[in-house]
């Protein structure tokens, strides 16, 4: 695995950090050490790589960092106030990019979001693909992509604070058992329990099923004297219905044919079916012939009702030639009536209006219409002559009202001058009009006396004028009520020439219809309406027209009457002619029918000759039978019997030859049983040979040959290698062994060159103890990557080859930690390494590369990267 970008918000004390820091950077392989102070972020920076891929522990989630109660969200306030914590990292496996992303919300659970990273092919931008959102599912895609869990990668690529020594430190059967854990060698020997299992079940199953084969034989023999019995028993029936059969066809060999029997039914049948058919013809055409008979009668009837009827239309149409024309007596009962209507109406008019025009007019008018019309326009001329003379008298006596009106004005304005003339020769003592000072009181009295007699002439000449304007405005107060008397009578005036210009025009309209009256009358040849009712000798037009009316009703419904019976009566003939048609129809098929006959009576003798049928009650009574019918009968149940009897003889044929089979198929079982008791020997002794493989070889199989042949032999090569480059060669990894009383611990022994002596674990000083957890550390990860049980075995490589180490120099000296630090750049079994310390190494800036972390309280852990400047020769 190659860490290639890592975004972290909110995690911890890390509030929004993006390494490396531009979008186009990625992280390159080799050795990163991590310096800062205490508590500046320094393991908030793996943890948030290690939570970002893993994510956290408890159900369905694979990770090693906590989640409790939040702690990992970071903390913005003294109130502490917490943000939704992110994490996003891409990663390289197998030359595949992947991004993830984690995401965990205050008190709620963590999402992920996992995705393979792909090219654009048109743009060149990253797309994602195969997204995964479900926290299970992206537990398990890990584990397939780096072939291991987070677990493994905890005890073996990440070293913690502290615990570089663990495995150095640890007892001999806690060894035993981390190395079981961390190479899966329970999962190995359980996987090897789990095929000899299988192959167990596979012979125990075996073993079953040959024992119920040779118990279903064993009890096939039982069954075998029963099928016997069936059989002895199947062939005495079967003989039984043999016999049966033989009876049945003697006895069918003196009956006649049945088809013969079906055959003479069927023309007998026919021959009753013809007599029934020439029985019912016979009846239809006697009703035939009798509704011939009843039509007939019908249509003389009906020729009687035409002729009278005929008569009665002549006679209705010879009293509307006399009668006048209905329209025209309409229109003169339209106009008699309207002319009566406008008479009644004008003389009411007339009385109306001559009242009316009395009240208005003061006087009694003449009843002559055309001399009351020119009395009534010559008093209209008059008010019109004397409202125009008013009309004048008014705007005159307006004007001189407005000119005594100017002349007040004027008064007012000389009086208001004069008054202001005394007030300023009262305050200034000098004249009004030209100012010069007035040095003698009496001039001042005499000037002022002056203005005070113009003043009252004035007063009394504007008292004149308004006496004036009053008996000016009286008179035209007069004369506009004058005017308002006159326009009220105009307009009564105005309103009776209208009302007699309506009532002319009745009479206008009376004339006119008067002599459209006359013309209607020379068109009948009478002068007045008695004449024409005399004529035809009624009282009223009314009654005139009444006549003419049911006249032509009359006229009318005859003559739909007459077309309806001349309808019927040809209706009728048709009928007739049908009959006559069907009558002969009938009589044809009669005669047809009874030329059928014919010929069945001839086919029924020639069926008695072929029978030897003399007479048909004897032929029958030889059969004891009343009818062909029951001798059909007879017949049938004869062949029905022997039908059902085949179908037995059949079956038990059939069934005789299953039990033939049968007992074939048994006695071939039984041959083979002793074949089956050989097999089920031979599989029981396989099925003891693998449970004592199971039981008792395996786990000492897996203990001398995986363990300690293969893998100690592996652990011992691996870690020596890195525990001389540490140690700067003072130690060798010597031995690897069991340990213990059942010799299923481990144990190592150190070869010290300096003091030439073989040393177990508990004789290493701190700082050795030190070095050699490291180098067990990254050996066992180094060797996990390629080690297998045995040669066939599959190598499963995991792709997690990045190591983690916080702070393990600490218990070294500084000439040890210079050894590391080279040591671990020249390191090639890993693609990145990062290596939190608080110690200065030489020459990191050309070997290294270096995050330095810092801490401030607004912006949380901050990391710089600073690549390194060449690489290592």
């Amino acid at each position: 695995m190659n860490l290639k970008k890592l975004h972290s918000i909110n995690f911890k004390s890390i509030k929004d950090q993006i390494i490396p820091p531009k979008k186009s950077d990625k992280l390159p392989d080799g050795l990163y050490l991590i310096r800062g102070n205490n508590s500046a972020g320094k393991s908030v920076f793996i943890e948030s790589i290690l939570w970002g891929i893993w994510g956290g522990k408890g159900p369905r989630k694979c990770g090693i960092i906590s989640e409790t109660h939040d702690r990992i969200l970071r903390q913005t306030s003294a109130k502490q106030q917490k943000n939704t914590c992110k994490v996003s990292i891409d990663f390289e496996v197998n030359n595949q990019i992947y991004n993830i992303k984690r995401s965990k919300a205050p008190n709620k659970t963590a999402t992920v979001k996992f995705a393979r990273v792909k090219k654009d092919t048109k743009n060149g931008k990253d797309i994602l693909s195969d997204i995964i959102i479900d926290t299970g599912n992206v537990c398990k895609k890990l584990n397939e992509i780096f072939n291991c869990t987070a677990d493994e990668v905890q005890k073996t690529f990440y070293v913690r604070q502290g615990e570089v020594d663990y495995l150095a430190t640890r007892s001999a059967s806690e060894l035993r058992e981390h190395f079981q854990t961390l190479f899966k060698l329970q999962d190995f020997t359980d996987e090897l329990k789990a095929i000899l299992d299988d192959m167990i079940n596979s012979v125990d199953g075996k073993i079953s099923s040959l024992e119920k084969e040779k118990l279903d034989i064993e009890s096939q023999k039982e069954k075998l004297e029963y099928i016997k019995v069936q059989k002895t028993k199947n062939n005495e029936e079967l003989q039984k219905y043999s016999e049966k059969m033989k009876n049945l066809l003697a006895k069918l060999e003196k009956y006649p044919e049945i088809s013969d029997i079906k055959h003479l039914i069927q023309i007998n049948d026919q021959k009753q079916n013809l007599k029934n058919e020439i029985s019912i013809k016979n009846e239809k055409l006697t009703g035939e012939i009798k509704n011939k008979k009843e039509i007939e009668a019908i249509i003389a009837k009906r020729e009687t009702s035409r002729e009278l009827m005929l008569a009665d239309i002549k006679n209705d149409k010879k009293l509307l030639e006399n009668f006048p024309d209905l329209e025209d007596l309409k229109q003169i009962s339209e106009k008699v009536g309207a002319i009566n209507t406008l008479n009644d109406e004008i003389t009411k008019n007339i009385e109306r209006f001559l009242q009316k025009g009395n009240e208005i007019m003061g006087t009694t008018l003449p009843s002559d219409l055309k001399l009351l019309k020119k009395t009534i326009s010559n008093q209209n001329r008059n008010l019109k002559s004397e409202l125009k003379k008013l009309n004048a008298d008014l705007e005159s006596k307006n004007k001189e009202k407005l000119n005594i009106s100017k002349e007040i004005s004027k008064f007012n304005a000389l009086k208001s001058e004069l008054e202001k003339n005394i007030t300023l020769l009262s305050e200034k003592s000098e004249c009004p009009t030209c100012l010069t000072p007035i040095e003698h009181e009496n001039h001042k009295d005499q000037i002022l006396d002056r203005i005070e007699k113009k003043i009252t002439k004035y007063i009394k000449e504007e008292t004149e004028l308004k006496d004036k304007d009053e008996g000016i405005e009286k008179e035209i107060k007069d004369l506009r009520g004058n005017i308002e008397q006159i326009d009220i009578e105009q307009d009564s005036i105005d309103k009776l020439l209208n009302d007699l210009e309506n009532i002319l025009r009745f009479n206008v309209e009376i004339t006119e219809k008067e002599k459209k009256l006359k013309n209607l009358f020379t068109k009948l040849n009478v002068e007045t309406i008695e004449d024409l009712l005399k004529t035809h000798d009624v009282s009223d037009l009314d009654e005139l027209i009444s006549n003419i009316n049911r006249t032509k009703e009359r006229l009318h419904q005859n003559e739909a009457n007459f077309e309806i019976i001349k309808n019927e009566i040809a209706d009728f003939h048709t009928k007739l002619g049908k009959i006559n048609e069907q009558s002969k129809i009938i009589a044809k098929e009669i005669d047809d029918l009874n030329r059928k006959i014919e010929k069945i009576k001839e086919v029924i003798e020639n069926i008695y000759k072929k029978m030897g049928i003399i007479d048909l009650d004897d032929f029958l009574g030889n059969f004891n039978s009343a009818t062909l019918e029951n001798l059909k009968d007879k017949i049938a149940e004869f062949q029905i019997e022997k039908k059902s009897t085949q179908e037995n003889i059949d079956r038990l044929k059939l069934t005789i030859n299953q039990l033939d089979s049968e007992i074939k198929e048994i006695q071939e079982k039984i041959k083979s049983l002793y074949n089956i008791k050989k097999e089920i020997k031979e599989k029981q002794k396989e099925s003891n040979h693998l449970n004592a493989i199971k039981k008792q070889y395996l786990d000492k199989f897996i203990s001398q040959e995986v363990i300690q042949n293969k893998l100690f032999k592996s652990v011992k090569n691996e870690v020596s290698s890195y525990l001389r480059q540490f140690s700067d060669d003072q130690y060798d990894l010597k031995e690897v062994s069991p340990a213990g009383w059942d010799k299923k611990g481990i144990e190592f022994v150190l070869h010290d060159y300096v003091d030439g002596i073989d040393k177990t674990t508990d004789y290493l000083s701190g700082g050795d103890k030190a070095v050699f957890g490291l180098a067990l550390r990254i050996g066992l990860s180094n060797l996990m990557a390629r080690i297998k049980p045995f040669k066939a075995s599959e190598i499963k490589p995991i792709n997690f080859n990045m190591l983690i180490l916080d702070e393990p120099l600490s218990n070294m000296d500084e000439r040890r930690r210079e050894n590391v630090i080279k040591h671990l750049n020249k390191d090639k079994n890993f693609s990145q390494i990062f290596l939190i310390t608080h110690t200065p190494e030489l020459d990191d800036a050309h070997f290294n590369h270096r995050i330095l972390v810092t801490k401030t309280s607004k912006e949380g852990s901050q990391y710089s990267l600073i690549p390194r400047l060449s690489t290592a020769d």
